[in-house]
């Protein structure tokens, strides 16, 4: 019993070091021995300093907390260089949750892709992934083909993203009246009139029902409805994502 509660103390006591030590226990830009990093913190690899090479230490400014920092030669996206970013006209745009889109005289950035052919005179963010200026509108780091920017609406948003190595793509659905929209891809065929989106994923008019941009087969539209993120059922049958789920 005594081997035990002195065990118990000793654990205890540990804990309590480790936790009122930890005063960088987060993840974003920090001085560490004197140098500018960032820092993450992953519960299965811990603590992890990624200094940032080059980086002029006198001039070094965070401008959004874990997002975009710049010195007096370059800005930075976490603890690497943004190709192309201009440091002394460089700004983030604020009041936008998750990634925020930044500028700079010349391009658009969401995180440390340019956002194709934006006008960094017009941009504007309309709500997280999507964004708009004078000719054109954006998912992610994506201009979408609308034939009306001004008729442009959300229908499903998501705060989910995709990268690949062509950027960052959007989920979610939107219309410009002639054609709908799931992230950046125009979704073939559908009828605009009568579309619904059910959720993030699904969505249907009155004669398909659909998974992302495709059509989901032998679904019921009429009688189709969500049970889950990647689940739904109609009157028929069961889905899973676009596939049928095989009756037992």
């Amino acid at each position: 019993m005594r081997a035990s509660l002195i065990s118990f103390t000793f654990l205890l006591a540990a804990t309590v070091l480790l936790v009122s030590g930890c005063g960088g226990c987060s993840t974003g830009y920090q001085q560490v021995d004197g140098k500018w990093a960032y820092v993450t913190i992953n519960t299965g690899a811990g603590r992890s300093v990624n200094y940032i090479e080059g980086a002029d230490q006198e001039t070094f400014e965070v401008l959004a907390e874990d997002i975009y920092a710049k010195d007096k030669n370059r800005v930075y996206y976490r603890s690497n260089p943004i190709p192309n970013a201009d440091a002394e006209t460089f700004r983030v745009l604020q009041d936008q949750q998750y990634y925020p889109y930044a500028k700079d005289k010349t391009h658009v950035f969401l995180t440390d892709w340019v956002v194709q052919d934006a006008d960094p005179d017009t941009f504007e963010p309309i709500t997280f992934p999507y964004a708009r200026d004078r000719s054109n509108v954006y998912c992610g780091t994506f201009r979408l083909p609308v034939d009306n920017v001004d008729a442009f609406k959300i229908l499903k948003g998501s705060v989910s993203t995709v990268g690949d190595r062509a950027g960052i793509d959007g989920k979610g659905w939107s219309t410009d009246g002639v054609s709908v929209f799931y992230g950046r891809k125009s979704v073939p065929g559908v009828d605009v009139a009568t579309f619904q989106a059910l959720s993030e994923i699904y969505g249907k008019d009155r004669q398909h029902v659909y998974y992302h941009d495709r059509v989901v087969p032998l679904a019921d539209p009429a009688t189709f409805k969500t049970t889950g993120y990647i689940t739904g059922e109609d009157k028929n049958r069961r889905f899973s994502m676009d596939k049928p789920i095989p009756k037992r």
